[in-house]
C-alpha cells in the first residue's frame, strides 16, 4: 500500500485545476518543492521591529519575509485571488509545460492561500519569491490596465538571546537546538538545487551564535547541528508514517511461516546517522538464517535480513 498525502481541490476552471495540480501540501512528508519559504531574498539583514510589518516591496534590498508566509499582489488595496486571475488573465502561453510552473513560467501561484506566491524551485527563473511576485504584478498590470503592487510581511529582529555555551558533550544534540533556526537559514542559502546536502566546512563563520567559539568547538557544533537536522527529518517521517496507519513490528508479531504485506519502513532514530528507508508492496517475515526479521521487496523471492534499527509496516487491507 502506498502511503500518500493528498489535497482536495475545489477548483472549477481549467486554470484553477492547473494550479492545484502543481501545489504541494505544506509540511508534506516528502518536503515538497513548494513549502512555505523561511527566506525569500538573498540578503540577510532583517528589518527593525515595527508595529506594522506588512510592507510594499519596490525592489529594496536587505529584507527577509516572515517565516511561514508568502508575498502577494494587491490591486486597489486588496489582495488578488490568483485562482480567479489565472482563469481570467493568464493564458497557456505564459507557463512552462515541462516544469511544475505550468501557469506562469518560474512562478508557483496560490501557495498556502489563494494569494500566496513563490518562485518555482525547480527552474529557478527568479532570484527569490519577491522577484517572482513582481513578475506576476507586472503581468497583471499590463493585461488589466490597473496597477498591481507586491506586498509581504517582514521578519522582525528577534530579541537578543543568551550566548550559546557548548558543554563539550558531543552526543547531547539537544543543547544545539537554540542554534537550529540560524543553521537552517544558512543551510537554505548554501544548498545547491538537487544536492540535499551542505558540507560542514561551508558553515564556518556563518552561524551567529558561534561567533568567538574556538575552531574545534565550532567544528563539533556544526556536526551536531547536521546530525540534529537529519534526526528531526527522520522523526517527522516516522510520525507521518505512523499517522498514516503505520505501526512498529517485532518478531513476536509474525508467527513462523506467516507474512505481513504492505509498505515497510526501516528506521533508526539514533543521534549519529539516523536513517529512514521505505519499501512499497513488500513482505515481512521471519528469517530462518538469522532468527530475526527479513523483508522481501516487490517482485523478489529472496529476503533481506534486518540487522539493525526498528521495523514498521502499514499493512495492505485484505492481505
Amino acid at each position: 500500500m502506498s502511503v500518500m498525502v493528498t489535497q482536495s481541490t475545489a477548483a472549477t476552471t481549467p486554470a484553477q485545476i492547473e494550479i492545484e495540480k502543481h501545489r504541494k501540501p505544506k509540511g508534506s512528508p516528502d518536503g515538497g518543492q513548494f513549502g512555505a519559504h523561511d527566506r525569500l531574498t538573498p540578503d540577510t539583514a532583517p528589518l527593525p521591529v515595527t508595529d506594522d510589518t506588512v510592507t510594499q516591496w519596490t525592489g529594496q534590498e536587505g529584507v527577509i519575509i516572515a517565516s511561514g508566509t508568502n508575498p502577494w499582489v494587491e490591486a486597489d488595496g486588496k489582495p488578488v485571488d490568483l485562482f480567479a486571475a489565472a482563469a481570467a488573465t493568464f493564458g497557456a502561453a505564459l507557463g512552462d509545460p515541462d516544469c511544475e510552473c505550468a501557469t506562469v513560467a518560474g512562478v508557483a501561484l496560490a501557495m498556502d492561500s489563494a494569494d500566496g506566491i513563490q518562485r518555482c524551485d525547480l527552474c529557478y527563473r527568479f532570484e527569490g519569491d519577491l522577484e517572482a511576485a513582481k513578475h506576476v504584478a507586472d503581468l497583471l498590470t499590463e493585461r488589466t490596465g490597473r496597477e498591481h503592487t507586491v506586498w509581504f510581511e517582514a521578519e522582525t529582529t528577534p530579541e537578543a538571546s543568551a550566548p550559546f555555551v557548548y558543554n563539550k558533550n558531543f552526543y547531547d544534540l539537544e543543547q544545539v537546538r537554540p542554534l537550529m533556526a540560524d543553521f537552517l537559514r544558512v543551510y537554505g542559502e548554501l544548498e545547491q538545487p538537487g544536492s540535499g546536502w551542505v558540507y560542514n566546512e561551508d558553515f564556518k563563520g556563518k552561524i551567529p551564535g558561534l561567533q568567538g567559539a574556538s575552531e574545534a568547538d565550532e567544528r563539533d557544533v556544526i556536526i551536531m547541528l547536521q546530525n540534529l537536522r537529519k534526526l528531526d527529518v527522520v522523526r517527522e517521517q516516522v510520525d507521518a508514517f505512523r499517522d498514516a496507519g503505520g505501526r512498529e513490528v517485532t518478531i513476536d508479531d509474525i508467527p513462523d511461516g506467516q507474512e505481513l504485506h504492505g509498505t515497510v519502513v526501516l528506521q533508526r532514530l539514533r543521534q549519529q546517522d539516523p536513517t529512514y528507508a521505505v519499501f512499497e508492496n513488500a513482505r515481512l517475515r521471519r528469517c530462518r538464517r538469522t532468527g530475526g526479521l527479513e523483508y522481501v521487496e516487490e517482485g523478489e523471492l529472496t529476503g533481506h535480513p534486518i540487522f539493525t534499527g526498528d521495523v514498521m509496516i502499514c499493512e495492505t487491507p485484505g492481505t
